[in-house]
């Protein structure tokens, strides 16, 4: 469970039990690309994406190790262009607010 919990977004809240099973998702994704030397950001795709899918509520090792290898399609609905994080997830910051000079329109 250790390697993942170092991409834990502030945001993302699990019970003990669950880190487990998003531990063994995450190690199990490792496994099945065959080179424990997969570059940082490829490792910090995969837990992202475990964390998504977790925080809908999945719970089942093997979807959220499909998850983190990309083989499964997210269960996130797409953001439309202007659309943030925060306001499909409110009193959530999502980092990627849009900043605008001058007056939108």
């Amino acid at each position: 469970m250790g390697e993942i919990m170092q991409f834990i977004r502030p945001y993302d809240v699990f019970d003990p039990e669950t880190l487990v099973i998003l531990g063994k998702a995450y190690d199990k994704a490792l496994a099945c690309l065959h080179d424990r030397g997969q570059p940082l950001v490829v490792r910090e795709i995969m837990a992202q994406r475990i964390f998504d899918l977790a925080t809908t509520g999945e719970r089942n090792p093997d979807r959220l190790c499909e998850a983190a290898l990309g083989s499964r399609p997210s269960q996130h609905r797409h953001r439309q262009p202007g659309e943030n994080r925060a306001e499909a997830r409110p009193n959530v910051p999502s980092g990627d607010e849009v900043i605008q000079d001058g007056p939108a329109g």
